[in-house]
């Protein structure tokens, strides 16, 4: 009863995020052309977080850190819990890629997990992280806490990073 009680949670979970996202209209359909870059958490810098008890996060980085863990509670893994910092930094650096017109990529070093994607919406860089070995590989790690960054690039696509501990 238990297991068929938490399943039915995940599906009426997931189907609430579907309907967010549709009546945002940001929901698409068709193939989307996107990049994506992946870390493996492996690097040299320092990242220094503290849980946040407040989110500064905008409504659409919490709505991509839902839909994240609507699909990790898919899989019976545990949500990633909101925090600030990571939500700031993420930001930052979706700031530094649009600012610079780099492709996307990870800076230097640092130990957390990454994920970073230029699409037609903030929602659709989670499907190509699902859809992307590597990617999908850092949605599903033993991570507890990270925040999404979301920068509108003005040319028609976002710059979206995630990033967890």
């Amino acid at each position: 009863m238990t297991s068929l009680k938490s399943s039915a949670l995940t599906r009426v979970g997931s189907l609430g995020i579907a309907a967010i996202i549709a009546a945002a209209g940001v929901l698409t359909s068709v193939a989307t052309p996107a990049i994506a870059m992946s870390s493996g958490g492996i690097g040299t810098t320092t990242f220094n977080v503290q849980h946040a008890s407040q989110t500064g996060a905008s409504a659409t980085e919490i709505a991509v850190l839902n839909q994240i863990n609507a699909y990790r509670a898919q899989h019976g893994l545990k949500a990633v819990t909101q925090d600030d910092n990571f939500s700031s930094s993420a930001r930052g650096w979706a700031q530094h890629l649009t600012e610079s017109g780099a492709p996307a990529g990870h800076p230097a070093g640092g130990n957390f997990y990454e994920n970073v994607a230029y699409s037609l919406t903030p929602e659709r860089a989670v499907d190509l992280w699902i859809g992307s070995p590597s990617h999908n590989s850092n949605l599903l790690a033993n991570i507890s806490h990270g925040g999404v960054g979301v920068v509108d690039r003005h040319d028609g696509t976002y710059a979206v990073v995630f990033r967890a501990l």
